[in-house]
């Protein structure tokens, strides 16, 4: 009798656990056709010839035009883009890369989990897609879509995919904004979006300067800072939403970046960091490192 009832509290386990697993798959599926979709709605609407910023593509791969927009540039924009475009470099309006690193968890401590992670970038219309999985508690796996696609934030947080929603912002122009600020702080990773009309650069000094990126009804503006050899050390906003308990608050943000390398004529930094920097001082949440880049 007693190993009847084991038995069936065995096979119950058992279908429990195989039930779970199945939920589990089911929603890592979910998640990756997601990002399919999202991924296509850029790259279709990239290869619309009215879409937004197409005519900057077209003329950026004009070397006579390109050349004259560089010289409209502050001096150490200038400084920058010849310092990271080789004589082989190509255009391009779409980017892959992928990373490796650290992700901080607390909002209010320290605990740091390894990331990998996949993006696309498009120049035109602008946007980016960030597809994370991060180690979490009991190795569960985080689940993270961070982008701005066709002019709209997106931030969403969830346990093997959706198992458990951890985080998933509502669409707002907060967002949005936010999502276009991190687009035009990682453009060090694909320099040619510099010369992107949209943005209106400002010199403040002969290490820096201040861009203006207008998208539709979404701006954003940040101040880029610039080493002795040209490269960009430092992007910083005087504000940017972040979330604090159920609410967003704007609060200075940035991000360094370092170790620049060579690839497919640019060259690109393979190591930074993004931090928030509240009144209580700089709170670093994400360190990555570029694993692989490529230019299409």
């Amino acid at each position: 009798m007693i190993a009847k009832i084991l038995l069936g509290v065995v096979c119950c386990l058992l279908l429990a656990a195989i039930g779970l697993w199945a939920w589990v798959a089911y929603q890592r599926f979910q998640w990756r056709a997601a990002t399919t979709k999202w991924r296509d709605a850029m790259t279709q609407a990239a290869a619309s010839p009215n879409a937004a910023g197409s005519d900057f593509l077209r003329k950026v791969a004009d070397p006579q035009w390109r050349a004259t927009a560089i010289g409209r540039l502050p001096a150490p924009m200038q400084r920058h883009l010849r310092a990271v475009m080789s004589p082989e470099a190509k255009t391009f309006s779409l980017v892959r890369l992928r990373q490796t690193g650290e992700f901080n968890l607390s909002a209010d401590g320290e605990q740091w989990a390894p990331f990998t992670a996949d993006q696309r970038t498009v120049l035109a219309p602008r946007g980016f897609d960030w597809d994370a999985r991060i180690r979490g508690p009991l190795r569960l796996t985080i689940f993270v879509r961070d982008a701005y696609i066709l002019g709209q934030g997106v931030l969403r947080a969830a346990l093997e995919g959706g198992l458990v929603t951890l985080t998933e912002q509502p669409p707002s122009d907060e967002l949005s904004q936010g999502q276009l600020m991190r687009f035009l702080a990682e453009l060090p990773w694909y320099p040619l979006a510099a010369l992107d009309p949209a943005i209106t650069w400002q010199p403040i000094d002969d290490h820096s300067a201040r861009a203006d990126l207008t998208d539709g009804p979404i701006a954003a503006a940040l101040v880029f800072r610039f080493g002795d050899d040209g490269l960009i050390e430092s992007v910083r906003a005087d504000a940017r939403g972040r979330m604090v308990g159920d609410r967003i608050e704007p609060t200075p943000w940035g991000g360094r970046f370092w170790d620049y390398a060579e690839f497919d004529g640019w060259r690109v930094p393979q190591s930074g960091e993004v931090a928030w920097f509240p009144p209580e001082g700089a709170k670093p949440y994400w360190r990555g490192r570029l694993e692989q880049i490529e230019f299409r």
